[in-house]
């Protein structure tokens, strides 16, 4: 099992986590969906961006 720590405290990945027992197909399909939704952008940003600024929320994650 994963740490909470290693996961970067991600309160979405916790609580996917631990309701995993309860989540059928279209429920996992949704989480999976989200998460690579999410990569896509970082990697976006990533690969694009050389110098600039890279605007978070409060919790230090980029809007979607």
């Amino acid at each position: 099992m994963v740490s909470e720590t290693e996961m970067g405290n991600s309160s979405f990945i916790s609580k996917v986590l631990g309701n995993l027992d309860r989540l059928d197909r279209v429920g996992i399909e949704s989480v999976v969906k989200r998460l690579a939704k999410e990569r896509n952008l970082l990697d976006t940003l990533f690969h694009v961006i050389e110098d600039g600024l890279l605007v978070l929320d409060s919790d230090g994650v980029p809007p979607i």
